[in-house]
């Protein structure tokens, strides 16, 4: 039976020891992506569900919608600044970064709202086609050219 030197497995466990190491490093940088991803995207989740199941009616300039206010302005838009206001100030302590991830979720939420409400305003007083296609340029077609597969321009002329 053949035995292995023992500064060859010394040097064998040294470079694993170090591969582990690296991959440790590189799976926490991952890991904590993740976290802030979830982080964000969940308190946008909540808060647009907040918005739609206990906010008020309001009327804004693409039309009603249901929104959670905090003194009479927008709740996330409230909320995300207080929150990320104070987590950059530090007062999150070691969770400096989750309140921020948190903060940021909420204003998320606020900016995915003002950005339908823009694009509903655009679309009411723009004469621009309300149809894309695959790959964003506007074919002309309606529903039953859909199923006929005819652009609404030959079908027209």
């Amino acid at each position: 039976m053949a035995f292995i030197p023992v500064s060859k497995l010394a040097k064998a466990y040294t470079s694993l020891k170090g591969r582990v190491e690296r991959v440790k490093e590189k799976s926490e940088l991952a890991i904590g992506e993740v976290i802030k991803v979830g982080t964000v995207a969940g308190v946008a989740f909540g808060c647009g569900y907040a918005n739609e199941r206990y906010g008020i009616q309001v009327v804004k300039e693409g039309g009603p919608i249901r929104e959670y206010q905090v003194a009479g302005m927008p709740g996330d838009l409230a909320v995300g600044v207080g929150i990320t206001v104070l987590a950059l100030a530090g007062a999150a302590g070691k969770y400096q970064e989750h309140g921020s991830n948190v903060g940021l979720g909420f204003l998320a939420c606020y900016g995915t709202r003002l950005g339908q409400q823009k694009g509903a305003t655009a679309r009411i007083t723009s004469q621009q086609p309300k149809q894309v296609a695959a790959g964003g340029v506007w074919q002309g077609w309606n529903a039953s050219q859909w199923a006929q597969g005819q652009p609404a321009a030959r079908a027209q002329g």
